[in-house]
């Protein structure tokens, strides 16, 4: 598979959203069928890689009970996950930041000409499928550079397959990161130039990870401290269930670093709390 060029121009909201509705559809499909292979091709070497056993993982997710992580190992899990996340993920951090950037443009500069992006705890490319859009139709001068954080690995596999989804104009990699510790600690030795990153998503990361946490919420501090002037922070996780964990995160970084929190005129559908560092 080639990168994917950027969609042909269209006019009226209609024939855009039609658009950005089928990119998200063609995208899951491609990732679906990715990890589907890789599962059959384990089964076929006398892996463990259950679709019936994939499907149990993924109904824990995002519910009141995943606060230490499901595993996302497994190609069968993955295809599960493509095939329900990815789109609806993508969109949420589409309307959050479309929400944003609709009112104040210069939250993030379209004169810039390369916008850093991170997504931690977004190995799949779930999240950073929303900066795709962003890009096309708010930041059309800009390239986005965006780096995939994640606790799981073997989401590393399907770069190659983002990448080429998310076009000319966005280029994405993974690395290594686990949010329950430190930033300067050696698990989050590939966390780094966070000093230059535009736009920080933690999308559906927070919450599922809090009984780890243990109340110490160091990465989030120390990521605070580090964070560029004028970068977005993006917290975004299960409706109800997360609120308490995100404010905490949110309290967190606002006593590491003056931070002001953004308002969105449209409520997402899930918890989100959205803050600029000063």
């Amino acid at each position: 598979m080639r990168k994917a060029n950027k969609a042909t121009t269209t006019t009226g909201k209609g024939s855009v959203t039609a658009a950005r509705k089928q990119w998200f559809d063609d995208a899951t499909l491609a990732l679906v069928t990715n990890a589907q292979k890789r599962a059959a091709k384990a089964r076929g070497k006398g892996g463990k890689d259950s679709a019936r056993e994939a499907r149990e993982r993924s109904s824990q997710l995002s519910t009141s009970a995943d606060t230490v992580g499901v595993s996302f190992a497994g190609a069968a899990f993955q295809a599960d996950y493509f095939s329900s996340k990815f789109a609806k993920r993508g969109l949420l951090v589409y309307a959050i930041l479309q929400d944003l950037l609709a009112k104040n443009r210069s939250l993030v500069p379209p004169s810039l000409e390369t916008v850093s992006v991170a997504s931690f705890g977004g190995g799949p490319g779930t999240d950073a499928a929303g900066i795709v859009w962003i890009q096309r139709e708010f930041l059309a001068p800009s390239r986005v550079q965006c780096t995939l954080f994640d606790y799981e690995t073997s989401w590393k596999r399907y770069v190659k397959t983002l990448d080429e989804l998310f076009g000319d104009a966005v280029d994405v990699c993974f690395r290594p990161c686990d949010v329950t510790q430190g930033l300067n600690t050696d698990s989050n030795r590939h966390v780094c130039e966070v000093e230059t990153m535009d736009i920080l998503l933690f999308c559906y990361v927070c919450h599922e990870t809090s009984a780890r946490q243990n109340n110490v919420l160091q990465f989030y501090a120390d990521l605070a401290v580090q964070a560029k002037t004028g970068a977005i922070v993006i917290l975004a996780d299960v409706k109800t269930t997360s609120k308490q964990c995100l404010e905490r995160v949110a309290e967190t970084m606002a006593s590491a670093r003056r931070v002001t929190r953004l308002a969105l005129a449209k409520p997402p559908n899930a918890e989100a709390i959205v803050l600029r560092m000063e």
